[in-house]
């Protein structure tokens, strides 16, 4: 008996599916799934990013609007970054560089990423 039960555990075993852990990772949404959940689709670029004076456990990533494509028209938001979930912060954001921004309001004009990391696509 305690042989079959080895030979059932080891075929259980061999049957499992082997692969990475993945942890918190965040899976990237398709482009009209990202256009669609977000209340702002805009193209902004980098003017600074305070760590400190912004909500509790973020950075904030002030941005100057060129074009939103999706939602109310602005001409600067703030980004939260660094939070504590690394997984969800958006891959942005580096002072001086343009990026397409799929975000979501989390009110008085402050936004979050629609999809972690994918949330912000660099342009350039």
């Amino acid at each position: 008996m305690p042989g079959r039960l080895a030979f059932i555990a080891t075929a259980l075993l061999a049957m499992a599916p082997i692969g990475v852990a993945s942890g918190n990772q965040v899976p990237e949404k398709s482009l009209e799934e990202r256009v669609a959940t977000s209340d702002l689709v805009a193209i902004a670029t980098v003017l600074r990013v305070d760590k400190s004076g912004c909500r509790k456990d973020f950075s904030c990533a002030h941005l100057s609007v060129s074009k939103s494509l999706k939602g109310p028209k602005v001409e600067q938001i703030v980004l939260l970054v660094d939070g504590p979930i690394a997984e969800l912060d958006p891959a942005c954001c580096v002072i001086g560089s343009t990026y397409l921004l799929f975000l979501q309001s989390v009110g008085g004009g402050v936004y979050g990423s629609t999809n972690g990391p994918f949330g912000a696509v660099l342009v350039k």
